[in-house]
Parts: C-alpha cells; sequence; structure tokens
C-alpha cells in the first residue's frame, strides 16, 4: 500500500478518484464501508416515514394553536399523512369510541372532512385493536371546533401488547353547524 502523500500526489497526476480508491483502500474495507452507507441509509428513510406517520396534517395558524385544512378530493400530491384516502371512503369502517379507557393520552389526528354542517370525520394512528382504543372530545367556541383525540389501553389487554398501529376513521358530530368555524387539533394545543 502506498503513503497518503505519495497517494495523494498519483491521484492529481495520474490516476482518477476512482482508481485511486481502488488501489488504496482494501476491497474489504471497501465493501463494509458501502454496506454501512447503505444500512444508514436506509435506517434514515424508515425513521423518517416512522416520524412522519406521528405528525399531524393540520398548518400552523400560529406558534401555539394548529389548525387544519379540509380535505381537497382533487388533491394528489402524494405527501398526504396516512389516513386521507379513508376519510373519502364511505365503505371505510368507522371506528367505536370507548368510554372505559385507562391510561390515556392526548394523540394528533391526521385530518378531517366535512360530511355535512354538523359532521366531520377524522383520520388517526392508533395503536391495536387488542390493547388500545379511542375517544374523541369537543369543544365548540364561537369562532372555532377544538377536536381532541384520546388514545387508551382498554380494560384487562393482553400481557404484551404489540406496538402495530393501524389507521382509523372516526365520526364527531357537532351540536351546532360548522360554517366557517376553524377545526383545531386539540393535541396541538400545548
Amino acid at each position: 500500500m502506498r503513503s497518503w502523500p505519495g497517494s495523494i500526489m498519483m491521484l492529481s497526476t495520474f490516476m482518477t478518484l476512482k482508481e485511486w480508491v481502488l488501489k488504496t483502500i482494501p476491497l474489504k474495507v471497501l465493501t463494509t464501508l458501502v454496506t454501512i452507507c447503505c444500512i444508514s441509509l436506509i435506517l434514515t428513510a424508515c425513521s423518517s416515514s416512522v416520524d412522519s406517520s406521528h405528525s399531524s396534517a393540520p398548518t400552523s395558524a400560529s406558534p401555539d394553536t394548529t389548525t387544519s385544512q379540509p380535505l381537497d378530493a382533487n388533491d394528489s400530491k402524494g405527501d398526504s399523512p396516512p389516513g386521507d384516502d379513508i376519510l373519502n371512503d364511505d365503505s371505510y369502517p368507522l371506528e367505536k369510541e370507548r368510554k372505559d379507557l385507562e391510561n390515556e393520552v392526548s394523540i394528533p389526528w391526521n385530518d378531517y372532512k366535512a360530511a355535512d354542517d354538523h359532521t366531520l370525520y377524522i383520520s388517526a394512528v392508533k395503536g391495536s385493536d387488542q390493547c388500545y382504543g379511542v375517544r374523541t372530545e369537543v369543544q365548540e367556541e364561537h369562532d372555532e371546533v377544538v377536536i381532541t383525540l384520546f388514545e387508551g389501553t382498554i380494560p384487562d389487554p393482553p400481557e404484551q401488547c404489540t406496538s402495530e398501529g393501524a389507521v382509523v376513521k372516526l365520526k364527531v358530530t357537532l351540536k351546532e353547524p360548522l360554517h366557517d368555524r376553524r377545526v383545531v387539533n386539540g393535541a396541538n394545543i400545548p
């Protein structure tokens, strides 16, 4: 193997970078480095998709409140959050809300669709049905509707719960017509 200064000199005068790398770095080390880079790229891509699946679709109106815009049926950007397609699918089953949950936490929902002035559908990702359930709380103000989604464990869950997620669709009924009120994701309010 050549020394580094000599190798650099050869690089500048006689060899391309590819030739220099192949002659200077042993093949076994080069193969290991390429493998590590490929694994790192795959893990980075996987972690990015997991992180985005937990992010909410609302757009920020101000730093401390988040509102969401209704789905546009003609929107085909391809970067929509999980569950957008189920909001437009009338045959997709509705998740049943549970009132007997334990250890509840507020979780973000992805998007909403107004079916009429009193009915909204929201989509979200929740844990497996064997262990987890969801329920909503709605606060109606004169200028906004705050929908908070809660996930909790069901009574007497199995000893071990899997960490799989499921996209669900929930129906939210408003007391007053929506009209031009903003719909706010309650999980994003501090």
